[in-house]
C-alpha cells in the first residue's frame, strides 16, 4: 500500500509518500508551492493543481488522505476550499481514494489531545516514530499519512 498525505495550504502544500510494511515504513516528503510567488491567484490554483497531479501520476499512491480544513487557520475558508477542492479533484481524476481527517482528530492521532500546538505535534511526531522534518508541514503530511494507514 503507498499511501499519500497532504497537509494543504495556499502559500505551500506539504506532501509524504508513506509505504508502509507491518512495523517499518518507508517515506519521503516534499513541498509544493516553493516557486509560487509571484503568480496570480489563479496561477496560483493552476500551479498546485499540476503538482497534485505530477504526484499522483508520479508516485502511484493506492490511496491519499488530506487534513480537512481548520477553522482557526490564517487563510480564509474559501482560498482553502479552493485549494482542497483541487486536491479532491485530482484525486478523483486519477482514481485515488482520498479520506479527510479533521485537524483535530489528527492531533488527538498524533498527541492523545485533539487541541494540541504545532510544536507538541512535531515533538510527539519524532518521539512516536523516531523521524525529523525540515519543516512542520512535511511532519503533519507525515502524520496525515501514518493515520490513514490506520483506518484504510
Amino acid at each position: 500500500m503507498r499511501i499519500l498525505g497532504i497537509d494543504p495550504g495556499l502559500a505551500k502544500m506539504a506532501w509524504c509518500l508513506l509505504v508502509p510494511d507491518g512495523r517499518r515504513f518507508d517515506y519521503e516528503t516534499g513541498i509544493i508551492g516553493k516557486n509560487l510567488d509571484g503568480l496570480n491567484e489563479i496561477g496560483r490554483l493552476a500551479a498546485i493543481r499540476d503538482a497534485v497531479r505530477a504526484l499522483l501520476i508520479g508516485k502511484l499512491p493506492n490511496m491519499a488522505a488530506m487534513e480537512g480544513y481548520s477553522f482557526g487557520s490564517k487563510w480564509r475558508m474559501a482560498d482553502m476550499g479552493e485549494v482542497g477542492g483541487i486536491v479532491k479533484i485530482a484525486c478523483h481524476d486519477a482514481g485515488v481514494p482520498l479520506k479527510i481527517v479533521a485537524p483535530a482528530t489528527l492531533k488527538k492521532f498524533v498527541t492523545g489531545r485533539g487541541n494540541s500546538d504545532k510544536a507538541v505535534m512535531r515533538t510527539k511526531i519524532f518521539s512516536k516514530w523516531k523521524v525529523e522534518f525540515g519543516t512542520q508541514d512535511e511532519a503533519e503530511a507525515f502524520a496525515v499519512a501514518q493515520w490513514a494507514s490506520r483506518v484504510t
